[in-house]
């Protein structure tokens, strides 16, 4: 019995008679393969499928194989997207000296030319790679020119080199045979030079016909099945190539005057079809879809489809048992299953079903080609080529068939059944065919509607026929339409070319008004069975409207098999699932016929409550994904991963998998974390009404894995519920081990460690991503220090920060953590004593010691434990660093920079350490030596934290129904979330790592002494561009001099200086010199001017005020152009005359050494030392952040004057709400505080959806001790955090700011001002848990 199953010959004798009688001959069973299966499946379609180890078709059925040209990597490199290209190119101006390739004999596997095949070179049926003597040449085509020209090459011809190398990669990843292999490539080699000189002749005249693009077209089936026929020889299979170039029948174009082809046509090539293949015998045909030139052009008459045109024809003319399409699905299911994880494959399905479902957006069989088939009784069936021994599913033609026929349709391995059987079978239960509920749900995306209202001046068959006219015009295919007497509304695809889409638009507007809208959906609901089915319609549009879907448009098809409206494409998957469940009543257990009171998306019920999560597409996907990422993460590793399956408890369910990444849950033993997962089997969704009788949705088995960023493995515990807890290790290369003590205590730190440092990193941001309070008692507080005391030496294991080049026993994330959780709590006791002890072990320890003791406020105490430390290491930089704060603190700068330079000594390959020793500098006001330091700084790469990798999800479910969220604005883009491109277009913020640090010390340098006085002491320390090309000019010019035979001191003017700075003797002729007398005498007189700095005076544009029209806008331009000319002042404001900004200087480029020359090197190359004794090569870090200052200077000096100007006026000044928030940020990085925090507050006036103004308002508030401001500002980013599901109390920006405003007022006061704020009871207990946190963990203020 084979393996697959396929339909007997009507009116077939059962299996008993039959064996009684002669085996009937076998019967053709025709396969057509996409291009995306011929592309990656080639070697598995010659083993599995065609080969008889595989399905077992050819030992039961002559196979005829039709293939598609090969698709590409992407769409864009598909084999017929590549010709279509490099036939468009031949038209495009040619280049002079185009060549064409040359010709390469062809080999004798696929015959001369693949036009006249010799049937005696074919290799006997019993040996398969037998070989035939290949002819001397081709004398079809002479080259055109030579292949070693070295003329350019035409366009086109990098086309056909891609398409060539795509199949040569392809012949050498499938052909094991060297031979076939070798005579495929030299096919391959043959039909590109083919289409070479196809090309270059159509280039020559000028012209690609309709039929010359067929050529052109069908060449990729050529390729491809030559390809599949190797593949096949190569597999032990006798196939055989087989072209159809010259296979249609002659014909008279007076036969089709208009070009159209009838059924006549069609049914006498199908005929052709038929004999060709015929003369095959037992070598299996590989056939290529392209069938040769038809009248008016295959493209225009048949379209890209006509492969599977092809194939059916061939299954008629062979009177086929079956046509099988195999592509990259397990047939037709019941929905789209990648936006609807209920969906049931359909077993059978009927013509007029598939015509429905493929015109209204769902990929299934062109309903030419089915009717093709269907009208001579040849099932159609869609198989998947990754799941060959699936059923698939069957298009059958309708079972009211001629009285006493019986078809009969194997539906597995061993069952033959009748076909009315199989329709009852394919029904997903019986009680869907009694209530002859619909078959399927499909949607088509990119629709534009078009709503035309009659002016009235026309009557309505008037109206309608010049909108009928027009649409026929600029031949517009309508997917819908709805009429009445005045009105027309039709969905279209979004498709046409913006241009032919306006000029229709200019046309239909002389019959009426007219309406786009965009980014609409077609819904189509299709069903046989709906013909005599009441109240379908009113069910499919109620079930809509209660799920909030708004319908557009409403349309029924004469075929009364389909009801389509139209929708927002942003409620297309949501009103899939609501319609597969509420009117196919297929629910996510399977059982059909449940009614609910409200339908219901089918995966809403196996949603959590208020936990975000993510669902797969493949069940355990993100658990392989973050498998394969192990090795990438460098570091503290990512959040917690949590994935959990859910399904009903019914047989047969498919189970749905999600996950979610997390935070804060205790990692000490598999207990703990098995709670966790335990803890969601009771927060799932329960949308059920008390009388519906289906199983509700449980979670019955959740994997939660946790990253050890010491020993860099992945530690995982398997829950099963009901079941057992299991627990083990993943190491980098995907290996299983056993859990230890020692890798659980990493665990458990490694996972505080991520909770503290993650929880408030504005740069860090994943969906669905949940975080905890990592230590929630005292006691979890003692076990944690229990916890980093153990593993303390060990810490540089787990990384550091970016401006950290090498992490130590002091410098590390695990240093991080503690000063973290301890300082932003003012806590620094319990850091201390654990310090204190770790000191004993190791003396570099007593900086963080001494660290604590600061922030506790005993001075002394730190001082002594300097002091002794520093007799034991003074190299190390950390203490070094401690005492240069504290002796900052106290104003004694001179004292302060001693250390921070003996610190650099220490350490320096780090950047902290010249960092400090800048700001020092800044301090002392040591400008020059300021920014020479700065200079100096060793930049790092910034790496990121460590993620997931992106995984493609089913759906994402992100809820939030706190009563806090209702504060918030709607999570939806608006006006204000535009802004203007040139704030858009800052450099400054995307700056990372050392970058953002060093640029912050240029700010705060700017911010000190102003923009020009840093110019000038930029120019006084670096050698500028313009000053390092003259020195060297006059260096060569002293040279070329001393070498020039009697030149005397006054001939000096007899050299000429180059632009790129190079030196030469004049020419003695000034007739023949090419040079510029004028310019050379101004660059050597004596007389001419140079700027000390070699700067030129170049400026921006004068400030353009925004205005309300034209004319206010022409009289302030003439206001600024007679105002006075302002100066960038000490703070970097502008001194606004008049309310109007001067401009600033942009700054011209310093000189830099050659690539790889570091700061020691001498700047000049050349012989004689250049006499920059006292300046530096700037480097080109540097050079580009002054480029990066510039530009916030510029932005914000137009700001200011435009905010002034504006006052002046009494008019409003005016931004969006994102604008302002770049604004903001803007002031705080050029340390403007004040100027930043009035655009924050103006940010607020906005419906905006973000959480950036209110954060950094609550920060200023809090360092002002505005206790009502702060809370006010509070509670909004509360809620901004929780919606985020950020439901951690402590470490987090409102636990700072808190704690802050406790130190000065004390908790007692800040917990009135909230009681007296009246807020609703859930704010005011979110609002209160911070301060029962400082309670609990006696935080300072906490006691008053």
């Amino acid at each position: 019995m084979s393996d697959e199953s396929l339909p007997s010959t009507p009116g077939s004798s059962s299996s008993l008679d039959s064996s009684k009688s002669p085996s009937p001959p076998p019967r053709w069973l025709v396969q057509k393969f996409g291009g995306t299966s011929v592309g990656k499946f080639a070697v598995k379609i010659a083993g599995d499928i065609v080969a008889s180890g595989g399905s077992n078709y050819i030992d039961q059925h002559k196979v005829a194989i039709v293939c598609s040209a090969r698709s590409g990597s992407t769409k864009a490199l598909g084999t017929t997207n590549l010709l279509l290209r490099s036939a468009s190119q031949t038209l495009q101006r040619r280049r002079k000296g185009s060549v064409s390739g040359t010709t390469t004999p062809v080999r004798g596997l696929f015959g001369a030319g693949n036009k006249e095949k010799d049937r005696s070179q074919s290799p006997p049926p019993g040996s398969p790679r037998g070989r035939s003597t290949p002819p001397a040449s081709f004398s079809g085509l002479t080259p055109l020119a030579s292949s070693n020209s070295q003329q350019s090459l035409p366009e086109f011809n990098a086309t056909v080199d891609l398409i060539r190398d795509e199949h040569v990669k392809a012949a050498r990843s499938s052909v094991r045979d060297p031979e076939l292999l070798d005579e495929l490539l030299q096919e391959i080699e043959y039909d590109c030079d083919w289409l070479r000189n196809f090309l270059f002749a159509a280039q020559i005249i000028d012209e690609i016909s309709s039929r010359s693009q067929d050529s052109i077209v069908g060449l990729g089936e050529r390729l491809a099945c030559k390809v599949m026929t190797v593949v096949l020889r190569d597999q032990g299979i006798d196939a055989e190539y087989v072209s159809l170039e010259d296979i249609v029948p002659e014909y008279d174009d007076a036969d089709a005057p208009d070009g159209s082809l009838d059924q006549d046509f069609y049914d006498r090539l199908a005929t052709a079809l038929g004999e060709r293949i015929e003369q095959c015998g037992s070598r299996v045909p590989v056939v290529t879809g392209f069938f040769g030139p038809v009248p008016g052009s295959l493209l225009s008459q048949v379209g890209r489809g006509y492969t599977d045109l092809c194939s059916a024809l061939l299954a008629v003319g062979l009177e086929a048992a079956e046509l099988q399409i195999w592509k990259e699905v397990d047939g037709i299911f019941t929905a789209d299953p990648r936006k609807v994880p209920t969906a049931r494959l359909l077993s059978i399905i009927s013509p007029d079903e598939a015509a429905e479902l493929t015109y209204y957006g769902s990929e299934v069989v062109h309903p030419f080609t089915m009717e093709q088939a269907i009208r001579r009784k040849i099932p159609i069936r869609i198989k998947n080529v990754e799941n060959p021994k699936g059923g698939g599913t069957v298009i059958y033609p309708d079972p009211e068939v001629e009285a006493g026929e019986e078809h009969e349709v194997k539906v597995d391995n061993q069952t033959t059944v009748p076909i009315a059987t199989l329709r009852r079978m394919s029904d997903l239960a019986d009680e869907q065919k009694r209530k002859k509920l619909p078959t399927a749900v499909t949607i088509k995306e990119h629709i534009i509607v078009l709503n035309i209202n009659s002016n009235r001046k026309s009557v309505s068959h008037g109206f309608l026929a010049g909108i009928f006219g027009t649409l026929d015009q600029y031949n517009v295919v309508v997917d819908l339409i709805s009429t009445s007497e005045v009105h027309v509304s039709m969905a279209i695809e979004d498709g046409l070319a913006k241009k032919l889409l306006d000029r229709l638009i200019k046309e239909l507007k002389k019959s009426g008004t007219v309406s786009i809208h965009r980014d609409m959906a077609i819904l189509s609901l299709v069903g046989k069975e709906m013909r005599n089915m009441v109240g379908i319609a009113g069910k499919m549009f109620t079930t809509l409207a209660q799920g909030n879907v708004n319908i557009e448009m409403i349309s029924q098809g004469a075929s009364e098999i389909n009801i389509s409206c139209v929708i927002q494409s942003k409620d297309s998957v949501k009103a899939l699932n609501l319609i597969h469940q509420g009117c196919l009543q297929i629910m996510p257990d399977g059982v059909m016929g449940r009614t609910l009171a409200d339908p219901i998306m089918a995966e809403a019920q196996a949603t959590f409550k208020e936990i975000p999560e993510i669902f797969e597409v493949e069940l355990g996907e993100s658990l392989t994904a973050r498998t394969e990422s192990l090795s990438t993460f460098r570091e503290l590793g990512p959040p917690d991963l949590c994935h959990v399956v859910k399904n009903t408890g019914r047989s047969g369910q498919r189970d749905l998998g999600s996950y979610h990444f997390i935070s804060g849950v205790d990692a000490s033993s598999s207990a703990s974390l098995a709670a966790y997962i335990n803890s969601l089997t009771y927060a799932i969704e329960d949308s059920s009404a008390w009388f519906s009788k289906g199983a509700a949705w449980k979670v019955r088995n959740g994997t939660f894995c946790c990253f050890n960023a010491f020993s860099r493995v992945d530690i995982r515990v398997d829950v099963k519920i009901p079941g057992g807890v299991s627990a083990y290790v993943i190491d980098l290369r995907g290996e299983r081990h056993e859990a230890t003590p020692e890798i659980w205590q990493e665990t458990y730190v490694s996972a505080i460690l991520r909770a503290i440092l993650y929880s408030d990193d504005p740069t860090y941001s994943l969906d669905a991503y949940r975080k905890l309070d990592p230590i929630t008692t005292p006691e979890g507080e003692i076990r944690f220090l229990q916890g980093v005391e153990s593993l303390f030496f060990q810490g540089w294991q787990v990384g550091s920060d970016p401006e950290i080049q090498v992490a130590t026993v002091v410098s590390n994330h695990l240093t991080a953590g503690i000063l973290k959780y301890f300082g932003n709590s003012g806590r620094y006791q319990q850091a201390a004593n654990l310090f204190e002890k770790l000191s004993a072990r190791e003396p570099e320890v007593a900086s963080l010691l001494a660290k604590s003791y600061i922030g506790m406020n005993e001075e002394v105490k730190a001082v002594q434990i300097m002091g002794t430390a520093m007799r034991q290491i003074s190299q190390s930089y950390t203490l070094l660093h401690v005492q240069c704060d504290f002796l900052r603190s106290k104003g004694k700068y001179e004292y302060a920079v001693k250390l921070a330079r003996q610190a650099v000594n220490c350490a320096p390959s780090e950047f902290i350490t010249w960092e400090k020793l800048t700001e020092l500098y800044m301090d002392l006001a040591q400008y020059e030596s300021a920014l020479l330091t700065l200079n100096s700084c060793p930049m790092f790469t910034f790496n990121g934290r460590d993620a997931h990798r992106t995984l493609v999800a089913a759906k994402v479910h992100l809820p939030f129904t706190r009563s806090i969220g209702e504060i918030l604005p709607d999570r939806q883009r608006t006006e204000d979330d535009e802004a203007d491109p040139a704030l858009q277009r800052l450099p400054s913020p995307g700056l990372r790592g050392t970058w953002a640090r060093a640029y912050s010390l240029l700010t705060r340098l700017v911010s000190q002494i102003g923009w020009d006085e840093l110019l000038k002491t930029r120019s006084s320390v670096f050698v500028m561009e313009e000053e390092y090309r003259m020195q060297k000019a006059q260096t060569e010019i002293n040279q070329v001099v001393a070498e020039t035979d009697g030149m005397q001191e006054q001939d000096a003017g007899r050299v000429v200086i180059h632009e790129d700075g190079t030196v030469a003797p004049r020419s003695r002729n000034p007739l023949s010199s090419p040079d510029d007398n004028a310019s050379t005498r101004g660059m050597l007189s004596q007389d001419s001017s140079l700027d000390v700095n070699g700067s030129q005076d170049t400026s921006i544009p004068m400030i353009r005020v925004s205005t309300e029209s034209d004319r206010e806008r022409e009289e302030e331009e003439e206001d600024i152009s007679r105002a006075a000319t302002p100066k960038i002042h000490v703070n970097g404001e502008a001194a606004a005359e008049n309310g109007i900004a001067d401009t600033l200087e942009k700054p011209v480029q310093a000189a830099a050494g050659e690539e790889g020359q570091t700061e020691g090197e001498d700047p000049a190359a050349t012989a004689e030392p250049f006499s920059f004794s006292n300046k530096r090569l700037c480097e080109r870090w540097l050079d580009n952040l002054f480029m990066v200052l510039y530009e916030d200077l510029r932005v914000w000096t137009i700001f200011r004057a435009e905010v002034a100007h504006f006052k002046t006026q009494h008019v409003a000044y005016r931004k969006t709400g994102m604008e302002w928030e770049i604004l903001g940020d803007l002031g705080l990085r050029l340390h403007h505080k004040e100027e930043a925090k009035e655009a924050y507050q103006r940010c607020l006036d906005s419906p905006r959806y973000s959480v950036k103004p209110w954060l950094k308002l609550m920060e200023m508030y809090a360092e002002e001790g505005d206790i009502q401001r702060s809370i006010q500002t509070a509670i909004r980013v509360a809620a901004y955090q929780y919606a985020d599901y950020t439901e951690m109390t402590f470490p987090t920006q409102i636990a700072r700011a808190i704690f802050k405003l406790g130190q000065i007022h004390g908790h007692d006061k800040i917990s009135f001002t909230l009681k007296s704020m009246g807020l609703p009871d859930p704010i005011f207990k979110i609002m209160d848990s911070y301060l029962q946190y400082g309670k609990a963990f006696k935080v300072e203020g906490s006691d008053f």
